[in-house]
């Protein structure tokens, strides 16, 4: 018996909602693999290869020869040298400091009020500022 539309009747075959449904299915299957696959970096998806070089290693720094036994001879090291750093050489703490006069530069020095300085050294640098070394 044909059934006009009007009358409220599904005219789409049986199975086509099912069929809808597993292309739906299909799509988003395929959808998250290509997800996964772009994650993973696999397939069409991989990583560029990059090339790396090679940096070539800083010289080290020249030797400083001197006498770091005491602070003292650490604070003379850093006028003669012109470097304001710690020279080593001391199995404590060390803290150096820089001032326009000796109180000044022992108040910039590493460590200041943490420690009781055991040993102080001061040293004026050519452009007038002072050098102090205490050593904890």
């Amino acid at each position: 018996m044909i059934v006009p539309r009007w009358q409220g009747f599904d005219p789409v075959e049986p199975g086509f909602s099912e069929g809808v449904f597993a292309l739906k299915k299909f799509a988003f299957a395929l959808c998250a693999v290509a997800a996964i696959a772009g994650y993973s970096q696999a397939g069409i998806f991989r990583k560029r290869a990059t090339t790396v070089t090679a940096v070539q290693a800083k010289p080290a720094a020249a030797q400083v020869k001197g006498d770091t036994s005491t602070a003292q001879g650490v604070a003379l090291l850093i006028v003669q040298t012109g470097r304001f750093r710690h020279f080593g050489g001391y199995n404590g703490f060390e803290g150096i400091g820089m001032g326009s006069t000796p109180a000044q530069a022992e108040a910039q020095c590493c460590y200041r009020n943490r420690f009781t300085p055991r040993e102080r050294a001061f040293a004026q640098m050519p452009n007038g500022m002072w050098v102090c070394v205490c050593r904890y």
